[in-house]
């Protein structure tokens, strides 16, 4: 009785390490025992591996290279917007040049300091990665331009 009790204690172990052993084996390919086709087309297989591979994987950003684009890419529309306001202040230094009249000077002021604004909303936005609100402040300051452009640019 023990004896039998101790062989089938021995049998369970044993198909018990058998069975973690199956689960801890690597997904990988079977050895068919026919190295030699495989062998004739080793190099082909390797290419097609690699290039299926390049293909499935590398095409496919991680979570973290998403984020990490779209800060970089903030960062570089910030140093824009910061020299879009550099520009502007270009823009009020050249004012008095223009020889505008009193009334055209007001407004040819106010959209440039408008435009100096949404430049430095751009910035800030960008600079603390409020992504989906910089479409809109683009839109603003097109606005701007385009009216700034339509009332004092000479074509």
């Amino acid at each position: 009785m023990y004896k039998t009790n101790a062989i089938l204690i021995i049998i369970v172990i044993f198909m018990g390490c058998t069975t973690n052993r199956q689960m801890q084996v690597p997904n990988t390919l079977r050895d068919t025992g026919r190295p030699t086709l495989h062998a004739v087309q080793n190099q082909r297989l390797n290419d097609l591996m690699l290039r299926m591979n390049a293909l499935v994987f590398e095409q496919i950003q991680t979570e973290i290279e998403i984020s990490r684009d779209r800060r970089r890419k903030a960062l570089r529309i910030a140093e824009a917007a910061n020299k879009l306001q550099q520009s502007v202040d270009l823009i009020l230094a050249a004012q008095p040049a223009l020889n505008l009249a009193q009334h055209d000077s007001v407004i040819f002021l106010a959209l440039a300091n408008k435009l100096k604004e949404q430049a430095l909303q751009l910035e800030n936005l960008a600079r603390n990665h409020q992504i989906e609100s910089l479409p809109e402040t683009m839109t603003q300051i097109t606005n701007t331009c385009n009216a700034c452009h339509s009332l004092f640019r000479k074509l």
